[in-house]
């Protein structure tokens, strides 16, 4: 089973239908079949009115569950059926099936102050192995998910927030190589700060090496940017793959493989066994597709400043020597 198309955004308020009309609108194009959105009444003194969720759920052809800070829409194609809300209204899940699949959406938006309390807690996940977990945690969970121009020793990363909360799930914006998924990103008269605190997480048998994650800029419609996990389209590959075992020293891949395998601890029988090699070949496969993508770019750029070096009217003998030496090295990582 493969995970569906899903997009996660704070949308900073709902005053009118016609901005979730212009929010899904520009989502669109992803073709989202599960939108989670997160603070949609929270600024609002009382509920909203049965003639302006009236209007709201004209707006989307499919199912509609909202609370105070949460709507969870579902694509038609499915069934669904609202399951749970916690007494806050900030944790809300849906039970989602198709002829093809069945799973739980959970949708979360956990509060900007009093957050480790929220943590604390936080309800049990639903007991399956076909889970989503989305929303605005309203934390880091890493170090180098925050960047700020100053220096911010206040806002401390919650390290332990997904092991505790979220066993044997996958945070794959998490995992991949390169600079972080930020998605809330401020600019203020005397610095910048970017910081990395949406989330979509998901079970290890939802998983496979075909999914891709994403952000979205929302212009004007929120301070947030929209996260997107989504299957990409399938390509032909050769049949034989090397598997680089170097990757396994990274720590987040060896957590990420151990989930999967805690995953399937519990139903030792062989048809599960050769689920689960399956599975972490493909979280393998995914991980090592990013970190190619990365290398060859990297290749790309050395080898045309290598050129643009040689051609100059003062080369640099000593730079260019040591930059083949790094070049010599990224191609043989390749390889």
């Amino acid at each position: 089973m493969t995970a569906p198309t899903i997009i996660s955004l704070n949308v900073n308020g709902l005053s009118s239908h016609h901005k979730l009309k212009s929010i899904i609108t520009m989502l669109s194009s992803s073709k989202p079949d599960i939108l989670c959105f997160q603070e949609t009444f929270t600024s609002q003194s009382s509920p909203p009115s049965s003639f302006f969720i009236h209007l709201l759920k004209s707006i989307w052809s499919g199912h509609f569950f909202y609370s105070k800070h949460l709507i969870t829409l579902i694509s038609p194609s499915y069934s669904a059926k609202f399951t749970f809300l916690s007494p806050d209204e900030r944790i809300m899940d849906v039970s989602i099936s198709s002829p093809f699949s069945s799973f739980i959406i959970r949708n979360i938006y956990a509060p900007p102050f009093l957050n480790s309390q929220f943590w604390s807690s936080f309800p049990p996940l639903p007991n399956t192995n076909h889970l989503i977990c989305a929303g605005d945690f309203n934390t880091t969970t890493q170090f180098h998910d925050r960047w700020s121009s100053q220096p911010f020793a206040k806002n401390l990363p919650n390290l332990l927030l997904l092991q505790s909360c979220f066993p044997n799930m996958i945070d794959l914006a998490g995992s991949l190589p390169g600079p972080p998924h930020f998605t809330l990103i401020r600019n203020y008269s005397s610095y910048t700060s970017k910081s990395r605190i949406d989330y979509i997480l998901i079970s290890p048998s939802l998983f496979t090496s075909t999914l891709k994650t994403f952000t979205i800029f929302m212009n004007s419609l929120s301070d947030h940017q929209a996260v997107v996990l989504k299957p990409s389209p399938l390509h032909k590959h050769s049949s034989h793959w090397r598997m680089n075992t170097s990757y396994l020293s990274i720590p987040y891949v060896q957590t990420n493989i151990s989930n999967i395998l805690l995953s399937y601890s519990s139903s030792p029988s062989s048809h599960n066994w050769d689920k689960c090699k399956y599975d972490i070949k493909n979280y393998f496969k995914s991980i090592s597709h990013s970190f190619s993508k990365k290398n060859k770019s990297a290749i790309f750029n050395l080898s045309n400043r290598i050129k643009n070096l040689q051609n100059s009217s003062n080369p640099n003998s000593s730079l260019i020597s040591t930059l083949k030496q790094k070049l010599a090295e990224l191609e043989h990582k390749h390889f």
